[in-house]
């Protein structure tokens, strides 16, 4: 099956997810590179739209495609938190979570722009405070996760 990142709106040529992310890690790595964050700037670029390989998201860009007059809502369904959760998961308990969170808020909010998380709340207050990047990463639930992760480590 064809997983489907984008339709170009000129003629509407598919692009595929695999090629999508791939062009998208290119192009991360080599503006890394100039701050000397190349390979993490293109794990951000692979990941930024896992999702796009759920089932969920299909319907939608497909449906979107078919009816041009009555599309379904944009942004109603999640693509950008599953890469940012599999980074999450990967180096959780590591050296490198700290990266790995940042790079999760990268990720999720490849959209809307980052989040802002950081404050003196963290250093002032003894409560855990619950953070939305967090929240994504480890609690939300993003139907057809597993699936989703399986191919894209697949493809």
């Amino acid at each position: 099956m064809l997983y489907i990142a984008h339709f170009r709106k000129r003629d509407n040529a598919e692009q595929s997810v695999v090629d999508h992310l791939r062009n998208v890690q290119t192009l991360a790595e080599e503006r890394g590179a100039k701050i000397g964050l190349k390979h993490a700037a293109g794990l951000a670029g692979i990941l930024h739209d896992m999702g796009k390989f759920s089932e969920a998201f299909q319907t939608y860009i497909k449906e979107a495609q078919n009816n041009p007059q009555k599309p379904p809502q944009r942004g109603s369904v999640d693509h950008s938190t599953a890469g940012g959760k599999l980074i999450y998961e990967k180096y959780q308990g590591t050296s490198y979570q700290p990266l790995a969170e940042v790079m999760s808020n990268v990720i999720i909010s490849h959209h809307g722009g980052l989040q802002d998380y950081i404050t003196l709340d963290l250093f002032t207050k003894s409560k855990t405070i619950e953070l939305p990047v967090e929240y994504r990463v480890s609690e939300k639930n993003i139907e057809g996760y597993a699936e989703t992760k399986k191919l894209f480590l697949r493809k």
